[in-house]
C-alpha cells in the first residue's frame, strides 16, 4: 500500500481560486486521502466553499475531508492548525490559487516513495521570467529565482527554484506547493510569531527542516500559480520589512558579510517602494515599510532560531 497523503490549503475570501484548485485536485489520476481546508473567509464564502467541498467528495468518494473554521490569526497558523489535524503519511501544503497537473500526486508519491527524500516542490510552468528582474534582485540580494538550485542567500531572503528540468537539491521551497514525510515535518511548526500574510513563513520551515533532511526539486510535479499583485499596501511592506529583519536574525548567522548583504537588500526594497509609491501617488507605502524595519518581532517561537 502506498503511502497516505494529507493536502493542507489555508484559504480567505477567494470561493473562485479555491474552485479551480479543487476541480485540479478531483481530476488527479493518484488521489489524495485527506484534505484538510482551514477557512478564515466570512459566513457567505465559507458557505460556499463548504458547498464546493461537498461536491469534490461527491467525486471522489475515499476522500476525507475537514472543513476547518480558522483562528484569523495568519497563515502561518493556519497551516500549524491544519497540520496538526492531518492524518497522512505525506502532508502537502497548497496555496489556494494553485492548479495542479493531473500527475502531480502520482510523480510525488513516486518521488518520495523512499526514505531518501524528506520533501519535495515542484515546477510552476507559468511563472513569468524577467531578465531585469533577475539582475536587479541579485544585484540587492533579494528574493528571486534559479534555474539551478534553491537556497537561501546570504542577506536571508530566498532564491527559490520555480522552473528545471532537472531535479535537484534545495534548501528553500515555496509554500504555494510544500511537501513533506510526516515524521520530518511534525518536529517543526511554521513560526508562530509571523502573524497575518506571515511573509517567508514557507522559506523559514523548509530551510530549518533542510538542516537536517533532503529536500527537492521535481520537474515532474507540474503546476500553475494564479499569483496576483492582491494586497500589495502598507499592510504588506510593513509585514514584509519586519518578517524578513527578524528571519535574517533568526536563520542567518551575523557576519560582516551577511549584514552587508542584508543592508543592500533594504536598501533594494526601499528602491522598490519609493517607485511602486511615486507610481500609485501613494506615500504611505514607503512609510509604512520604515514603520517595519524599526518594528520588532519577539516572543516564544514554536521553533527557536538556527544558525545557517
Amino acid at each position: 500500500m502506498g503511502r497516505r497523503i494529507s493536502v493542507i490549503i489555508p484559504t480567505k475570501n477567494r470561493t473562485d481560486h479555491l474552485a479551480a484548485l479543487l476541480a485540479s485536485l478531483r481530476a488527479q489520476t493518484r488521489p489524495v486521502d485527506e484534505l484538510i481546508l482551514v477557512d478564515d473567509s466570512d459566513e457567505e464564502e465559507f458557505s460556499s466553499n463548504a458547498a464546493l467541498l461537498a461536491g469534490l467528495t461527491d467525486g471522489l468518494p475515499g476522500l476525507q475531508v475537514l472543513h476547518l473554521a480558522g483562528r484569523h490569526i495568519g497563515s502561518a497558523d493556519a497551516r500549524n492548525q491544519g497540520m496538526d489535524r492531518a492524518t497522512g503519511d505525506i502532508i502537502s501544503f497548497l496555496d489556494d490559487d494553485v492548479v495542479l497537473d493531473p500527475n502531480y500526486y502520482l510523480h510525488l508519491e513516486r518521488t518520495m516513495g523512499g526514505d531518501d527524500v524528506a520533501g519535495a516542490t515542484g515546477a510552476i510552468i507559468n511563472f513569468p521570467e524577467s531578465l531585469g528582474w533577475e539582475l536587479f534582485s541579485r544585484a540587492f540580494f533579494l528574493s528571486n529565482h534559479s534555474r539551478r538550485k534553491g537556497y537561501m542567500t546570504r542577506s536571508g531572503y530566498p532564491c527559490f527554484m520555480f522552473n528545471s528540468d532537472v531535479r535537484t537539491p534545495v534548501e528553500v521551497m515555496s509554500g504555494c506547493n510544500m511537501n513533506f514525510r510526516r515524521e520530518v515535518l511534525l518536529p517543526h511548526h511554521f513560526d508562530s510569531l509571523l502573524l497575518g500574510y506571515s511573509y517567508m513563513e514557507d522559506s523559514d520551515l523548509s530551510y530549518r527542516v533542510s538542516r537536517e533532511h533532503r529536500l527537492i526539486f521535481e520537474p515532474e510535479c507540474r503546476l500553475m500559480h494564479n499569483n496576483d499583485d492582491r494586497a500589495v499596501n502598507g499592510g504588506f511592506y510593513r509585514t514584509k520589512m519586519a518578517h524578513h529583519r527578524y528571519l535574517f536574525k533568526k536563520n542567518i548567522q551575523q557576519t560582516p558579510l551577511n549584514r552587508i548583504a542584508y543592508s543592500i537588500s533594504v536598501l533594494g526594497d526601499l528602491v522598490l517602494v519609493t517607485e511602486r509609491a511615486l507610481r500609485r501617488r501613494d506615500p504611505e507605502l514607503i512609510t509604512a515599510a520604515l514603520d517595519g524595519l524599526s518594528l520588532r518581532i519577539d516572543g516564544n517561537a514554536r521553533d527557536k532560531p538556527r544558525s545557517q
